[in-house]
């Protein structure tokens, strides 16, 4: 009875339009097309399901054809994210899927989870699904950085808050929540429990471990509907 009630839920899901003129560079602070929303991983993996079986219907069924959500067959999970914050939202255009996660705290609510975004409480993950045949390159073009800028050889850290890094063919980036400054001098965030975190930028490369779901591995869909996390992750 829960599984159709959730099904039933996913086909009147709070779909919003927005204006288009996107940068196909990341989704930060930019215009986006036609976006499906999604406010849980199950929820999204439930409604990629629908989608890939054919059942899915009305204002969904448009949307999901808009942003091609049947295109969509891998999916980075995000497993670096302090385990005091939870997906807020998930979001899935032409060009790219974003999850937003924000302290447990702050999910009492729509209003006390706005709130927290509009003062940029939260992460913010996001990954490409478009194909670039040196994707690390662009991102080196496009801040006019040379490899020497990057931790490890392979991250990018644009100050304040963005991470950025590439993924096979696609590019990846992580924001954190807006840093303060301790009266040590340390650059710090909210650790999600009510205390502050110091980081420096090599730090925040552990943000960038990932999973990658094959969503056409009904065995694995399954096991992250029922358990919340990749098989891996005890």
């Amino acid at each position: 009875m829960k599984r159709l009630l959730m099904i039933a839920i996913i086909f009147f899901l709070p779909l919003t339009f927005a204006g288009c003129g996107q940068s196909r560079s990341d989704p930060i602070g930019r215009g986006v097309p036609d976006t499906l929303y999604f406010t849980s991983l199950v929820e999204f993996l439930e409604s990629t399901r629908i989608a890939r079986t054919g059942r899915a219907v009305g204002e969904f069924a448009e949307l999901a054809d808009s942003v091609n959500l049947l295109g969509l067959e891998e999916f980075y999970l995000p497993i670096g994210i302090p385990e005091a914050y939870k997906i807020y939202r998930i979001s899935v255009t032409e060009d790219f899927v974003s999850l937003w996660y924000l302290p447990e705290e702050h999910l009492v609510s729509e209003g006390a989870a706005r709130y927290a975004q509009a003062r940029q409480q939260h992460f913010l993950f996001w990954f490409t699904r478009w194909d670039i045949d040196s994707p690390m390159e662009s991102i080196l073009g496009q801040f006019r950085v040379t490899e020497e800028d990057l931790i490890d050889g392979r991250y990018f850290f644009r100050e304040p808050r963005t991470l950025r890094w590439a993924s096979d063919s696609e590019r990846v980036g992580v924001q954190i929540p807006m840093p303060t400054t301790n009266p040590q001098g340390q650059h710090v965030i909210p650790d999600g429990q009510g205390g502050h975190t110091a980081f420096a930028a090599e730090d925040l490369v552990q943000l960038a471990q990932t999973f990658t779901v094959d969503l056409t591995d009904d065995d694995l869909v399954e096991y992250l509907i029922q358990y919340g996390r990749p098989p891996a992750i005890r």
